[in-house]
């Protein structure tokens, strides 16, 4: 009768009953995700896309596709709602303190994020600034180390946070979808050596 069914919370055993007999799948109508909140979000976009309301792709949908690009997935909305947190900051909002560990990965889906370092006592220096779809704290992530600088929201900002238990489940569950990530994230980071190797060479 054109009804999908949007499942939350569900325990591992159900899940797993309901995927194993094709009643829930990632690219079906009816799918499974971990949390109310992320089901909400998944639903208030579905509806809106099915009514042809959104005429303009909001910030969120653009991250939604660059992802789905990067990633190279026709639907990468699965795959955040099961293993990535979203999370919200308001203009100067704290989102990692240098010496804190490094425990999770964040991908900007909107919003300004400042990175400052403090050295030798002194206060903390700007370095730079970074715009929305791009990674945060993948150095520290994959070096299990610690924060190498303070990051902070300059504008109000929505993050989708993949934590080490999450990507630790990723890779059991989704061997493929974790190599993608570790794909991507390596791609960033040669993309951000390439543009400091281009900064050098201009200053010489």
């Amino acid at each position: 009768r054109g009804v999908a069914l949007i499942l939350t919370g569900l325990n591992a055993r159900l899940r797993a009953m309901l995927e194993q007999d094709g009643v829930v799948s990632a690219a079906g109508p009816h799918r499974a995700v971990t949390l109310r909140s992320d089901g909400m979000v998944l639903a208030e976009r579905e509806l809106l896309v099915s009514s042809n309301a959104m005429l303009a792709p909001p910030p969120l949908a653009a991250f939604e596709s660059w992802l789905g690009r990067e990633l190279e997935v026709a639907d990468p909305i699965p795959l955040i709602a099961r293993y990535f947190m979203r999370r919200e900051f308001g203009p100067g909002s704290q989102v990692y303190r240098q010496g804190d560990r490094a425990n999770a990965i964040d991908l900007v889906a909107c919003g300004t994020i400042a990175v400052a370092v403090a050295a030798g006592g002194q206060d903390a220096r700007a370095l730079r600034r970074m715009g929305e779809r791009t990674i945060i704290g993948e150095m520290g992530f994959f070096r299990d180390g610690v924060r190498s600088a303070h990051v902070t929201a300059e504008t109000a900002a929505t993050l989708y946070t993949l934590t080490r238990e999450s990507f630790d489940r990723l890779q059991a569950e989704n061997p493929a979808a974790a190599m993608a990530v570790m794909t991507f994230v390596v791609r960033v980071l040669a993309e951000r050596l390439a543009f400091a190797n281009a900064e050098i060479a201009a200053l010489a």
